[in-house]
């Protein structure tokens, strides 16, 4: 059987984008970022597509891809100069040609921003661009999972079956399997859908074995997940999600030590705010007010920088550490 995978998956991967490595804030980018850095790594897309769109602006195609690259680089930075920079590139690629690259990403890019309506607004003609296209099935589900319309979402996946080697149609069924309770029914799908794409792509082999892992940890049983993560980490060393992740079941089963000494690898790989958010109460709860302090720091710093221009996407994140500090203290 051969497994489905619309296009190359780059729209998928930046929807499902992991953490990454925190920029300078904003659109300039950084003088220092590796070649390796997943900044670095949205910097070159971004330097080729403007590159080609300086000699041919009407290339549509070009336009859209620009509108991944920065995107991915939002997912990275939280920056929202970055976002704006996205969301204009696509619109850009649909103002010259309606196409299926650009709404899916006008669909990432609003269940990104935490609009999640205005997501779904672009679901209809994202499917009509190409109805084959089952990436757009899991972020019109994970929309309607986050505005909390389970029975929406449980008609989308009626009206749009996964079938047996549907890799994005099946991860979706898994949310909606989650959503319901469906604990290790959930997990089972989203391993099944790893082993789809273990052959074609490992990093989406590896984020799908991460959900289940996120499944369990999620409903009080992160003993469950440990043995998934290690095994992504064993592949992988560098997998930020898995270390999140890996961090989280270290916290859950009660040593935030430990918890710290993980966010703190992936924040070596990848200098995330929102992970600085998570590392700051577990620094605080082993007695480092220091490192505490540090890591709230750029937080804060950073995280409140989306929320001076109106966007929430990082609302949360700096809720649930100013809620852990507060529960330390």
């Amino acid at each position: 059987m051969t497994a489905r995978f619309p296009l190359t998956a780059p729209v998928v991967l930046a929807l499902l984008a992991l953490c990454a490595c925190r920029g300078t804030g904003g659109a300039a980018r950084p003088a220092g970022a590796t070649s390796t850095s997943p900044v670095a790594a949205a910097d070159a897309r971004i330097q080729a597509a403007e590159a080609k769109l300086a000699d041919a602006p009407l290339l549509y195609a070009v336009w859209a891809e620009l509108g991944e690259a920065w995107l991915d680089r939002a997912r990275v930075t939280r920056a929202p100069e970055d976002v704006a920079e996205a969301r204009a590139a696509f619109e850009r690629s649909l103002a010259v040609q309606e196409n299926a690259v650009a709404l899916r990403g006008m669909i990432a890019l609003g269940n990104y921003r935490h609009r999640f309506e205005d997501a779904l607004a672009y679901v209809p003609r994202a499917r009509a661009a190409w109805r084959e296209d089952t990436t757009v099935l899991a972020m019109e589900v994970e929309a309607l999972l986050s505005l909390g319309r389970l029975a929406d979402a449980r008609a989308a996946l009626a009206a749009h079956p996964p079938t047996d080697d549907d890799f994005h149609g099946r991860a979706a069924r898994a949310r909606v399997w989650l959503a319901e309770g469906r604990v290790d029914e959930a997990a089972a799908e989203f391993l099944a859908a790893a082993e789809l794409a273990r052959k074609v792509s490992a990093p989406l082999a590896r984020w799908a074995t991460v959900r289940a892992a996120a499944a369990w940890i999620d409903t009080g049983s992160p003993e469950r997940a440990a043995p998934l993560l290690e095994a992504c980490l064993a592949e992988a060393p560098d997998d930020v999600d898995a270390l999140v992740h890996l961090a989280e079941t270290e916290a859950a089963t009660g040593d935030p030590g430990a918890a710290l000494e993980v966010y703190e690898r992936a924040l070596a790989l990848a200098d995330d705010p929102m992970l600085h958010a998570s590392a700051a109460p577990l620094a605080a709860a082993v007695g480092d007010d220091a490192r505490a302090a540090s890591h709230a720091a750029i937080a804060e710093r950073e995280l409140t920088r989306a929320l001076a221009v109106g966007e929430e996407y990082t609302h949360g994140a700096l809720d649930r550490m100013h809620t852990a500090l507060a529960a330390v203290k």
